[in-house]
């Protein structure tokens, strides 16, 4: 009586555990769970055909036993790569996913760099990719090559740059170029006619304020200057267009 209660049970146990090993031998030895296909979304400045041979070491292997990570790892250490996500998409296909790190200006030193907000000066683009960003000038590197920072000397500047690019998104399309002096004067050129707007050492923010306030009355007043010089405290003083 007992060995009837157990045999049905037993039975569809072995069943499954059978089961189990021939879908596993099958999935090991069919072709449609190897890896065929590298997949790759979110490149903007990144070479979509780097990231691409990043995982091609995959292709042929058995999507359950491909090391992600190592491929993780090697795309998220390229230049404009602030962050790679890669996944197995069944039952063939490696999916990598980047987020790419945003430049905000452009450094004029030999030759134009992009920047990023932390500072990061990264590799030229390709031929043909066109950044419609400010440049930065007077600031030069102490070093070149992968992961180069700005010297600590431009942080105040970029520290600016990224809070005058949030606060008033505006006005930063409107500058055409950034330029520090050897006495840390900041001048400002605007995108129209190239008109410099000199800041001073301190108190950026404040003065791109009264910056505002004057560029809403010169273009009220349909005026032309050759400059605008808001150094001074509580003044400011234009140079009228000749």
């Amino acid at each position: 009586m007992n060995i009837q209660q157990f045999t049905k049970p037993f039975l569809f146990s072995t069943t499954l555990v059978l089961g189990g090993l021939h879908m596993s031998a099958w999935v090991g030895t069919d072709g449609a769970f190897r890896v065929q296909h590298v997949e790759v979304e979110g490149c903007q400045y990144s070479n979509e055909i780097e990231v691409r041979a990043a995982a091609q070491a995959l292709l042929g292997k058995r999507i359950f036993e491909v090391d992600l990570d190592s491929v993780q790892e090697r795309v998220a250490g390229m230049p404009y790569v602030l962050e790679a996500r890669v996944a197995r998409i069944f039952p063939s296909t490696v999916q990598i996913t980047v987020v790419e790190k945003q430049p905000i200006a452009l450094l004029n030193d030999r030759g134009t760099l992009p920047v990023d907000e932390a500072g990061t000066v990264m590799p030229r683009l390709k031929a043909g990719t066109k950044l419609d960003l400010p440049i930065i000038s007077g600031i030069h590197l102490a070093r070149r090559g992968t992961h180069a920072k700005l010297p600590e000397t431009a942080w105040p500047l970029l520290e600016f740059m990224r809070e005058l690019n949030k606060a008033d998104a505006v006005l930063y399309r409107q500058i055409s170029e950034f330029h520090i002096d050897h006495k840390m004067n900041l001048t400002l050129f605007l995108m129209r006619e190239g008109v410099p707007v000199y800041l001073g050492k301190q108190e950026w923010h404040e003065k791109c304020d009264r910056l505002q306030t004057v560029l809403k009355q010169l273009e009220m007043r349909a005026e032309r200057v050759a400059a605008i010089d808001l150094r001074f405290e509580n003044q400011v003083v234009t140079k009228p267009a000749a």
